[in-house]
């Protein structure tokens, strides 16, 4: 046990400062085939000191006219692109980025900064409903409801016909749920026929 306990504060060097382990042994004396009886661990004083600032920011900026509230609102819509630009250049493509000329660069900008409209529309509607999720959060749930298309021959008066059906899987509880709050019908798509003759 004291070999794990080693093992383990030697993993976790900054935790096992801040705690202090006992093992007492089940018998007499603790030896290397003595099994422990109790391990019993405390905080020492260094702890409070150490966690008083965990999960704690320091932001800070040269606009001293913001209030402390619009400094964090601030930060976290920056977080907020940053993390939708990621997911944008993941799902359109558009990473990794090698322009060497300006005028690419521009383009690249010019396609990027209107496609995050898009999400951050979506994303702001359902925060009006109270559903804070992320684009990349929505998309993953919204990526099961399907279009299909189904193909298919017939005869018809001695000719064969070739048929394509597009339609749309019917939508989960999920879904149905987001696209109430944003407004959309279940089924944005109706069935779509087309046929051609072989």
């Amino acid at each position: 046990m004291l070999e794990k306990i080693g093992r383990l504060r030697q993993k976790y060097p900054k935790a096992s400062k801040v705690y202090e382990i006992t093992v007492t042994p089940d018998g007499d004396q603790l030896n290397s085939k003595t099994e422990a009886g109790e391990i019993v661990w405390k905080k020492k004083a260094l702890y409070d000191a150490r966690v008083k600032y965990e999960g704690c920011y320091v932001l800070r900026t040269d606009r001293v006219e913001l209030s402390d509230e619009e400094v964090r609102k601030t930060y976290v819509m920056l977080t907020r692109i940053e993390r939708a630009f990621r997911c944008l250049k993941t799902s359109l493509g558009f990473r990794p980025v090698f322009h060497q000329l300006e005028m690419r660069s521009d383009s690249h900008l010019f396609i990027s900064v209107p496609a995050y409209h898009i999400p951050h529309t979506i994303e702001s509607r359902l925060r009006s409903h109270g559903d804070h999720r992320s684009w990349e959060t929505i998309r993953t749930v919204l990526s099961t409801h399907r279009r299909l298309t189904i193909e298919y021959n017939y005869k018809e008066e001695e000719i064969i016909r070739h048929g394509h059906m597009r339609l749309c899987r019917l939508p989960e509880t999920e879904h149905k749920i987001i696209y109430h709050r944003l407004g959309l019908s279940d089924l944005p798509l109706g069935r779509r026929y087309t046929i051609e003759n072989l």
